[in-house]
């Protein structure tokens, strides 16, 4: 039995070997990946130090050297506005032009990074992550890679992880892996809202770059290998305008660690681009140059993110108040700190979701500019699909903000009268406490009293006294 299921497997793994690997001179390519940070007013003081700590406010010959000041200025002022902070080397780099230093993630040859002020309450640094070459081709090792199946037997059961199984797993924690390198750089050297208030769960970007496959079109059966990269079909497509060759997914969409969007080409479709003409190095260093822009987009989709991601926090804490309410009679310590909870949130995004929707009804706001649109691939009669982040998800998200800020206001409601509740319990209980101490106290007292009478007794012959009382009433 175990002999011909082995065989069976055997033959089974050739098949898929041969299925899940290109049949041609495919290379795919991870050159980047964006990672944002957002700072409303109760986290703006750590984006502030920790550019202190860098050393990057003493840097005088450094573009927009004195970016800390020019935040600070926006935000005071009600302005909007994008900074351009350049290139950040690693302190290990000898290289004449360097200008900004920082100690950077392993395999990161160095980090471009730009500050937007989409509105007064919000300041969100976006960091792209230039890797260099094994991180480029990190995924092909595993894409020509001979795998074996692994083959349970359970009794009659019998447990199969196959190649595809075990191929898309281990692509998917290679990708995780270098995301999870910049995601940690960013919390420990800029922490915002992301890394202090929402457990490092930030949103990202990645691109991949494919030598032949070209995406959005019919599939041969040579090309089965792109279904171990999450990228889905043509139907969950998005183009971009601007470069129509790009396209980006959202299937790799909601995980558990936070959101992820992946844009994607062929690199051989972008080789004539007049957009790349102003830009040095080759077709892959020219596009990591151009896509500096698309800084706005990701700045957007963060701020999409932490929308949501507020809403969720919400939800977190109404159902902890009503958990708490089926209780008969929830104690004042446990509601205290659900009210501390409810003024944590408050403190932290309240004016930032003011201001998210007094900004956003704008379609010209300051964020949308010279924004990278996205349109659906595969359209149908008589549908409009509306552009992705800009009409789309902006609605959506405007939508979640307003039901986030009634959902500020119920909770306000409940724990004001959760708070009187619970005050009323404590001093109920305090009375029939009082009334307990009373009642004690009286015994206590009639006890001493009669302890006094005793002792005050004792040298008395109390027998002969009785005697004297018994006859004197006789007579």
């Amino acid at each position: 039995m175990a002999e011909n299921i082995e065989e069976f497997y055997k033959e089974y793994d050739e098949r898929e070997n041969i299925e899940f690997t290109p049949q041609n001179n495919e290379r795919i390519s991870l050159p980047c990946i964006w990672v944002s940070e957002i700072f409303p007013p109760s986290q703006i003081s750590n984006f502030y130090m920790k550019a202190k700590e860098l050393g990057w406010e003493d840097d005088c010959i450094s573009l927009n050297s004195d970016f800390t000041d020019q935040v600070a200025k926006m935000r005071v002022n009600g302005l909007c506005g994008w900074l351009n902070l350049g290139i950040i080397y690693n302190k290990d780099n000898n290289s004449v032009f360097r200008e900004r230093v920082a100690e950077l993630p392993q395999y990161v040859k160095y980090v471009h990074c730009c500050i937007i002020q989409p509105f007064p309450s919000a300041t969100i640094a976006v960091f792209q992550f230039i890797f260099d070459e094994y991180v480029s081709d990190i995924v092909n090792e595993v894409l020509y890679e001979r795998i074996k199946s692994d083959v349970e037997v359970y009794g009659t059961r019998i447990v199969n992880r196959g190649v595809f199984w075990k191929k898309k797993l281990r692509i998917k924690t290679e990708r995780e892996y270098i995301k999870s390198l910049c995601t940690e750089w960013v919390a420990n050297t800029f922490p915002g809202v992301f890394a202090n208030v929402f457990a490092r769960k930030y949103p990202t970007v990645d691109i991949l770059l494919f030598q032949e496959y070209r995406p959005c079109l019919k599939k041969d059966n040579k090309q089965e290998y792109i279904r171990l990269f999450d990228l889905g079909d043509r139907f969950e497509s998005w183009q971009c305008s601007k470069l129509e060759k790009l396209y980006l997914n959202k299937k790799y969409y909601d995980e558990p660690d936070g959101y992820n969007l992946t844009l994607y080409c062929n690199i051989n479709d972008l080789n004539d681009k007049d957009e790349f003409k102003h830009y040095c190095g080759d077709v892959k260093d020219k596009l990591t140059s151009y896509l500096v822009d698309f800084s706005n987009n990701v700045a957007l989709y963060a701020m999409f993110y932490c929308v949501k991601m507020i809403q969720n926090a919400y939800f977190e804490l109404r159902d902890m108040v009503n958990q708490l309410f089926i209780e008969d009679e929830p104690e004042l310590k446990q509601i205290y700190t659900m009210y501390s909870k409810m003024n944590e949130l408050q403190l932290t995004f309240i004016v930032f979701l003011k201001d998210y929707l007094h900004y956003f009804k704008n379609k010209n706001a300051f964020i949308f500019r010279d924004i990278f649109h996205f349109s659906r691939t595969i359209t149908f009669t008589r549908k409009v699909y509306k552009d992705f982040l800009i009409e789309r998800d902006s609605e959506v998200m405007n939508g979640i903000a307003s039901e986030a800020m009634k959902l500020d206001k119920e909770m306000n409601v409940i724990l004001d009268r959760s708070i009187s509740l619970a005050n009323a319990i404590y001093n109920n209980k305090a009375s029939r406490v009082n009334i307990k101490i009373q009642k004690s106290m009286l015994l206590l007292t009639v006890a001493l009293l009669l302890f006094s009478v005793v002792v005050g007794l004792k040298d008395y012959n109390i027998p002969q006294l009785v005697k004297t009382f018994i006859s004197n009433l006789l007579q």
